[in-house]
């Protein structure tokens, strides 16, 4: 038996503490006569009666109320989950009256520090004493070790040099200069960051600053959030970074038409390439704590996170176990909340995330952070970026038509500084699809799937119906960006979001003639010229605009206006409006009209909700479903069981036959 080494001592009170816990008093009794796990929880009560254990205690308690506390303090050792080893402990629970609560601790053995010596034959679960900065030492190790294990062990790309971008930073030793690539660059990483208002201080390339970036970029000119960026690729030994700003020429005031040309045309060049640029890097920095370029990416938060106690291993080692606060959530970052970035998160092979207290690695097989609170090796909390990216991301095999949906539904909240960027933010999304299904771009929606991607709407994201806001609600672009048609078109408010009307066996009860909406620039998935359009066979079922300042109990929110009144007698079962009155130009007691797009096997219509214009042509204004009104024909459930029934559900539209179909254009 080696020095330090000893068995579990029989009878000792920490064997209890699973059951029914312990007193500090008699712990520290233990502690007295050796037992090493007793010291461990003796050293944490104590830190916590301190005020030193961080994120649990950090108000230290006063005498008098600590000198009858040892006999009143129970401790209590939380019993190994059913996926762990039955010899493994990691919480404990602290019950006080002063203050009067009960308190978790997280112990946990440092990753790389002899984390399998075991100690009194009790092993402890892995973890890391992240933070309070996040450009330490043991940070760029942390990083290091997780990239070099996804390059070494997982399928997450090859780092390929097919084509690299058209400019990149090269990263010198004592030298920060744009370069124009030739092909045969070293890999590169990416930078996913906030650009923030014009108060901040920005530094971008344009026709007239390229040429002097190109010779040196001076350290002291660089804003904060990009001087980190290059300090992350020294400490990683990265010699090229992409970024958006520099990389991409963007426009300024005081330039001549011709050079506004050249950088509407650079900028299209680029976009279009936008998910290769992204795929192709080694992995891509996110500045999740930024909030402009001058922010910076590394947070320095006060304080230790993690209380260190040292005890000899069964080996005679000296070992260290932490204690810390329950695991910090990570909670939406402002960046997510951003338009741009969406696509920057998802498009790369890999993502380090700095974020508030620690850093997070995301590659396509594995998912982890400093803190433990993301881990999806072991079974661990499985969040909503997780299904996000497991959902959302590209994947290798044909996208359909829910995958597009998954994006459209998340991207369309976030937020744009430029209301023209709608689509352009979106490209290299729909760069993805566009390469697996070889469809036809249609301002955010695509030909094969139109008459689904028509029936786009909005209202509540995720997670229910307790959400402050009018229901359905949104904003029309104040200058054309998309034909009405298109979710692209709308702003969504009130943490809304936009879904797709999808019953299954749903069939179209309209004929599409022609679609027109061609890109404006070289970027096939970019922006679209204002003259776009639908020409389609639909009945037009005529209602009236109401107001409604509540939709009904299936829907407990309030909502803009609603209709009343559907010409074919059917009942209107919901109505999503695009915008408000105001914004959709349309007043109360207007005659507005519905035309079915797609019926599912109940009957239900989902139609588009039109306003006719005086030019004759109409635009959307909102999304409802019909419901019934359908004279001579059943209207119970049925299963399509024959050919006959398919062919029914596809030629029926409304009450009316195919003749009295109305062939119109809308814009």
């Amino acid at each position: 038996m080696s020095e330090g080494q000893q068995v579990v001592i029989e009878g000792c009170v920490c064997q209890s503490l699973p059951d029914c816990g312990a007193p500090l008093a008699y712990i520290q009794h233990a502690a007295m006569n050796s037992c090493r796990i007793c010291t461990i929880l003796e050293q944490v009560a104590l830190a916590f009666l301190d005020g030193r254990l961080p994120g649990i205690s950090e108000v230290a308690i006063d005498e008098i109320k600590r000198s009858i506390i040892p006999g009143k303090l129970p401790i209590r050792l939380n019993r190994p989950l059913p996926n762990k080893p039955p010899n493994e402990l990691g919480t404990l629970d602290i019950t006080t009256l002063y203050p009067k609560g009960c308190y978790r601790a997280y112990l946990f053995r440092e990753v790389g520090n002899q984390p399998n010596s075991t100690i009194q034959g009790y092993s402890f679960p892995t973890g890391s004493p992240y933070g309070p900065k996040t450009d330490t030492d043991s940070t760029f190790r942390r990083a290091e070790l997780w990239l070099r294990q996804c390059l070494t062990d997982h399928q997450c790309g090859e780092i390929r040099r097919p084509q690299p971008p058209k400019r990149l930073v090269y990263i010198q030793r004592n030298q920060i200069r744009l370069v124009e690539t030739k092909g045969t660059e070293s890999s590169y990483v990416c930078l996913s960051h906030r650009w923030g208002g014009p108060e901040h201080r920005r530094l971008v390339s344009t026709v007239t600053t390229i040429q002097a970036h190109m010779k040196g970029i001076p350290w002291d000119i660089l804003p904060r959030t990009f001087q980190d960026a290059v300090t992350i690729c020294r400490r990683l030994e990265v010699n090229y970074l992409w970024i958006d700003a520099l990389c991409i020429l963007q426009q300024c005031i005081g330039l001549t038409d011709a050079q506004v040309a050249e950088t509407n045309a650079d900028f299209a060049q680029e976009n279009s390439m936008m998910a290769k640029i992204y795929q192709n890097s080694q992995f891509t920095i996110s500045a999740d704590a930024s909030t402009s370029m001058d922010s910076g990416i590394f947070s320095y938060q006060p304080g230790p996170t993690s209380y260190p106690v040292k005890v000899k291993d069964d080996d005679g080692n000296i070992a260290t176990v932490y204690a810390k606060m329950g695991q910090i959530s990570h909670n939406l970052t402002d960046l997510e909340t951003r338009a741009w970035t969406f696509q920057e998160s998802l498009l790369p092979p890999r993502v380090l995330h700095f974020g508030h207290f620690d850093i997070t690695w995301r590659c396509q097989q594995t998912h982890t952070c400093e803190c433990g609170w993301i881990n999806n090796e072991g079974g661990g909390l499985i969040t909503w970026r997780e299904q996000l990216f497991h959902i959302a991301r590209p994947l290798s095999q044909t996208p359909d038509t829910k995958w597009w949906a998954t994006i459209v539904s998340t991207y369309a909240p976030r937020e744009l500084s430029n209301q023209h960027d709608k689509l352009p933010a979106l490209s290299g999304m729909a760069q993805i699809y566009l390469k697996a299904t070889k469809d036809t771009y249609l301002a955010g929606l695509w030909y094969g799937s139109l008459t689904h991607d028509l029936c786009w709407f909005n209202t509540i994201g995720e997670y229910g119906w307790e959400t402050q806001g009018v229901l359905g609600i949104g904003r029309r672009a104040t200058e054309f960006r998309a034909p009405s048609w298109s979710w692209a078109s709308i702003d969504v408010l009130n943490y809304r979001t936009c879904r797709f009307w999808e019953p299954p066996g749903a069939q179209p009860v309209c004929v599409v003639h022609r679609v027109v909406c061609q890109p404006n620039t070289s970027d096939p998935t970019g922006t679209v010229d204002p003259n776009c359009y639908i020409e389609i066979e639909v009945v037009l079922i005529s209602a009236v605009v109401v107001a409604s300042p509540y939709l009904g109990k299936r829907f407990a929110a309030i909502c803009s206006w609603e209709m009343a009144n559907a010409e074919d007698g059917a009942k209107i079962i919901c109505c999503w409006p695009d915008c408000s009155l105001e914004d959709n130009d349309v007043k109360v007691g207007d005659v507005v009209y519905c035309a079915p797009i797609l019926e599912d096997p109940h009957e239900e219509r989902a139609c588009l909700v039109l306003k006719r214009l005086e030019s004759g042509q109409y635009q959307r204004v909102g999304f409802c479903i019909l419901w019934g009104g359908n004279p001579g024909k059943s209207t119970a459930s049925k299963a399509l069981t024959s050919v006959e029934d398919v062919q029914n559900v596809r030629d029926h539209a409304a009450n009316f036959s195919a003749n009295n179909r109305k062939r119109i254009t809308i814009v």
